[in-house]
């Protein structure tokens, strides 16, 4: 583009010379640089277009890693790469995932959403775990509790044969 050639040269100066710090680019990195908004928004869906394909590439990814096994289950593994090595290691940290932290990082609008969608899904899901565990702990602890204390009797329930050797 016309556009973005122009200001290819300002960024290469600046030290925005491969992929890894482009994607890195901040607005207010390219409002000091002097670029105009318009090309600040063409550069972004540019960015974003060339994203999906470079997070394509998984052959560092330990495939057995939690993020990585939600990420393929919610079919955007082509992030994992991306999120691992931007901090996004454990899902913890992922749940706390916002949409400048998704922004910055490139990822798209509609992968933004759907990534928010599953992670949702996915802590419903493990609160409903821990629900039912401590609901089956609970139970467990009453059937102990009955098992181990000794029904008492009453004056009723003691034999009268008992009563009159006192």
């Amino acid at each position: 583009d016309a556009g973005l050639e122009q200001i290819a040269t300002t960024l290469l100066r600046s030290g925005f010379d491969d992929m890894e710090t482009l994607l890195a680019i901040e607005d207010a990195d390219m409002k000091d640089l002097g670029i105009p908004t318009c090309h600040v928004v063409r550069l972004r869906k540019k960015l974003q277009e060339l994203q999906p394909q470079r997070g394509g590439n998984n052959d560092d990814v330990d495939t057995n890693h939690p993020v990585a096994v939600f990420l393929e289950d919610a079919g955007l593994s082509q992030y994992a790469k991306l999120l691992l090595q931007n901090g996004f290691d454990d899902m913890e940290v992922l749940f706390d995932l916002e949409d400048p932290d998704m922004k910055d990082l490139g990822i798209p609008r509609g992968h933004a959403i759907k990534l928010k969608k599953k992670l949702r899904e996915y802590q419903l899901q493990e609160y409903a775990q821990e629900d039912t565990a401590h609901m089956y702990t609970a139970a467990l602890h009453q059937q102990v509790a009955r098992i181990r204390t000794p029904q008492r009797r009453g004056p009723s329930q003691i034999p009268a044969s008992a009563l009159s050797a006192v």
